[in-house]
């Protein structure tokens, strides 16, 4: 029997970014930050209860015209190389909205965190980082956001649930399991009274394929 992993299987070798091509990257975040404002990051995973950062404040927010997708290859976080999970992502999507949180960042420790938040979301490259604004309750800020480029190695086209689940389930990495993430995920979207269905019957399809 042919896996899903079989047939959506990353096209293309491994990815990493190398030290210089990190530190260019936060080099061109930082230049074009907005000016006089503090460095604001939208979290829409599992930067939302594991930052591992210095976070001054948290603000529920949204960004419209972008959507939350598990599209992209993680073969360390919640994976492996042979046995590659899914990751989340930030999707450009017109009309769509993502309800996640505005972390603003410790000016004191901020070259320290952006170089840990490049090492552990930036290791591959999957992400544009890209200024775009969020909705809080007190009105937008400009908040930098890790936006997933389409035509990078580990991105994932769309996949039926099912194809989805049968990755999921399976997987795990250095941070757990895969299906532990989506479940993590579901609960703090709850606490923040956000709920995506899509998400909610992949967390159907998971349940259903590890009770059969």
């Amino acid at each position: 029997m042919t896996e899903a992993t079989d047939t959506w299987a990353p096209k293309g070798p491994k990815v990493l970014l190398t030290p210089d091509e990190k530190a260019a990257g936060i080099a061109r975040v930082l230049a074009e930050r907005p000016k006089g404002q503090p460095f604001r990051v939208f979290a829409f995973g599992s930067l939302m209860w594991n930052p591992e950062c210095c976070v001054a404040a948290t603000i529920p927010a949204t960004v419209h015209d972008y959507q939350r997708r598990f599209q992209i290859w993680s073969t360390r976080a919640r994976g492996t190389a042979e046995r590659p999970g899914l990751g989340l992502c930030l999707v450009p999507e017109a009309g769509q909205a993502c309800r996640g949180l505005v972390l603003e960042l410790d000016e004191e420790r901020l070259d320290e965190d952006l170089r840990c938040l490049w090492d552990r979301e930036q290791n591959s490259g999957v992400y544009r980082p890209t200024w775009i604004k969020a909705e809080g309750v007190d009105g937008p800020v400009d908040v930098m956001a890790f936006v997933v480029i389409r035509d990078h190695p580990h991105y994932v086209p769309p996949m039926p649930p099912d194809a989805m689940a049968e990755i999921m389930c399976k997987a795990a990495g250095r941070y757990g399991t895969n299906r532990d993430y989506l479940a993590r995920l579901l609960e703090t979207l709850a606490a923040l009274g956000a709920e995506d269905p899509d998400l909610v019957e992949l967390d159907a399809c998971i349940r259903a394929k590890a009770a059969g």
